[in-house]
């Protein structure tokens, strides 16, 4: 029996195995579409995390379940199957009557035998494949949907929200500024399409709100990502600190930071000198720059990174006993600074790019938040509108019965945030002062913000600390469970 069963067996257990595979589909593409539908009700996008696991355990567990309960090839079903090809009851009755050892059951079966012989395995036909295919397909399809739709499908009582009509001009203005300014920059055009994306990503976002706060935090963002995209390719700023760690490099390594080639020439100028005085300097110096490239962090196929690389290998390269070795520095030198000049100059304009972009982004934050321009440097050096009164008019006045006398007389703070410390004129406080702790970096001053000391607007501390945010939740810094109470919370504040 095992034998003329054997390939009937196979072809039914293929046939459940498709079945329950089928069947398992409808069972995850139902519960998958499900769970989706419990999300878009709770207004929540689902995870990932959810989806992948909810998917594999309904598939598995009904997979294994409808396979080895309903269609698994047992020899009765084998015999039944069998069957319905023709033998009329014949592998049936065989199967009974197995150990029936009697005359009439011997020759039954060797009856059965023969016509089972006769049946070719291969004329089964599949049941209900076609039918099992279809709602597999439909229920997927379904699911498929229900995930695509947005999260938020059913919040039907809220309105939809959005920019109002002055915001979306500011919107409009600021987007075409920004794609006019990077078209015709001289960025490479993979960095243009990367600022592009950015651009276009930040249109995107600031449609979906009418918060004015939210809408300057997203313009805060986009600025640091262009920020961050265009400082990859000033390269000069890593390469010119690395040099300045070394004293033989140092002067070298300022005029490249920054952007000097007056400073650039004048320190090659030395080193030519200082290299036909001293023969023995020339490995030093090639060291030394091979040393810095390698500490400056730099990838190897920068432009600024070949033209030193290539320098240094020149020096080595160069035979110090020849009678032409000065002349051959010489040239070496003046390569060099022909080549730096050029590349110095490509690094300049892309600084100078970024400095445009940011100020257009600034520019429209303070639109977005109802600021001018003038109001905004104001309130950065501290000089209010009593001051501006009382500039030149108390001055060697003790009563203070002026505007502008007591806010910061006699170098003490102001009663009032905003006010600064100093004299009564109004006069803008050092660098490295108090706005908020300060401190002087390249000649700026680096502010940290603080509402309380009232040296920069709210409009900016939300957007500053807002962007931070969402710069985390881009990265997946903020647990899942926490990003909600965080959009409260600033939501709130908005």
């Amino acid at each position: 029996i095992r034998s003329l069963f054997r390939s009937f067996k196979i072809k039914l257990f293929f046939e459940g195995v498709v079945r329950s595979i089928l069947f398992a589909l409808i069972m995850t593409g139902a519960a998958v579409f499900g769970t989706s539908l419990v999300y878009h009700i709770l207004i929540k996008e689902m995870p990932l995390k959810v989806l992948v696991p909810v998917s594999a355990g309904v598939f598995l567990v009904s997979f294994c379940l409808i396979f080895f309960i309903k269609h698994y090839p047992t020899r009765k079903k084998t015999a039944s199957r069998m069957d319905e090809m023709g033998l009329k009851e014949r592998a049936s009755t065989m199967l009974a009557n197995r150990q029936n050892e009697s005359l009439i059951a011997s020759l039954q079966r060797e009856d059965a035998v023969i016509h089972i012989k006769k049946t070719k395995a291969k004329n089964m036909k599949f049941k209900f494949l076609k039918r099992e295919a279809v709602m597999s397909v439909v229920t997927l399809c379904l699911a498929f949907v229900m995930i695509l739709l947005p999260h938020d499908i059913f919040l039907f009582a809220e309105e939809e929200i959005g920019p109002d009509e002055i915001q979306q001009q500011i919107i409009k203005d600021l987007i075409e500024d920004l794609r006019e300014e990077i078209k015709n920059s001289p960025l490479d055009e993979e960095t243009k399409d990367k600022a592009n994306e950015i651009v276009d990503r930040l249109e995107g976002e600031l449609n979906k709100t009418d918060s004015k706060l939210e809408m300057a935090g997203k313009i805060e963002e986009a600025k640091k990502e262009l920020s961050e995209l265009l400082d990859k390719l000033l390269t000069k700023n890593n390469i010119g600190k690395a040099l300045m760690k070394y004293p033989l490099t140092r002067p070298l390594g300022e005029g490249i930071l920054n952007t000097n080639m007056d400073k650039v020439s004048s320190a090659l100028d030395e080193l030519e000198g200082k290299l036909n005085e001293d023969k023995a300097l020339v490995k030093d110096l090639s060291d030394t720059v091979k040393t810095a490239l390698e500490e400056s962090g730099v990838e190897a196929t920068d432009k600024l990174y070949i033209i030193l690389d290539d320098f240094a290998d020149e020096l080595i390269g160069i035979d110090t006993e020849d009678s032409d070795f000065e002349n051959k520095l010489k040239d070496i030198f003046d390569r060099l600074q022909e080549a730096l000049k050029s590349e110095l100059e490509r690094q300049s304009a892309i600084e100078e790019e970024k400095e445009k972009l940011e100020d257009k982004l600034d520019d429209a934050k303070d639109e977005v938040l109802g600021e001018k321009k003038e109001d905004a440097e104001a309130e950065k050096t501290g000089e209010g509108e009593g001051e501006k009164e009382g500039e030149g008019e108390g001055e060697g006045e003790g009563e203070g019965d002026k505007p502008g006398d007591k806010p910061g007389q006699d170098g003490k703070p102001g009663d009032k945030p905003g006010e600064q410390g100093g004299n009564n004129q109004g006069e803008e406080p050092p660098q490295g002062g108090s706005h908020g702790g300060g401190e002087v970096q390249d000649g700026k001053t680096e502010i940290i913000f603080d509402p309380i000391s009232g040296s920069v607007s709210y409009g900016e501390v939300f957007a500053a600390y807002y962007a931070e945010y969402l710069e985390a939740l881009k990265n997946g810094n903020v647990p899942e469970e926490l990003q909600d109470i965080i959009d409260n919370y600033f939501s709130s504040l908005s």
